[in-house]
């Protein structure tokens, strides 16, 4: 499935060369965010690229788990190197 982002929204094209226009102020649930690839260019989003409130939630929900696992592991490193 090709893509393209803009202000105007984001253009779908399907395999069977249909194309669906999505526009920014309809809600898009996590299931198409993640058809579309539009979570590479939420990082990237100086051009104005994003996705839904929730979409925006899961991904800041999934970083802080991610940092969550990272202090944990370093916590671990150094009671570690404390106790040797």
């Amino acid at each position: 499935m090709q893509w393209s982002g803009g202000p105007e929204g984001v253009l779908f094209a399907p395999l069977n060369g249909s194309r669906d226009k999505i526009i920014h102020s309809q809600v898009l649930n996590f299931q198409q965010c993640e058809t579309v690839g539009i979570r590479r260019f939420l990082i990237h989003s100086a051009c104005g690229w994003y996705c839904d409130a929730n979409f925006v939630i899961l991904t800041f929900i999934h970083l802080l788990i991610s940092l969550a696992k990272l202090l944990e592991y370093v916590g671990n490193f150094f009671m570690a190197a404390i106790y040797l």
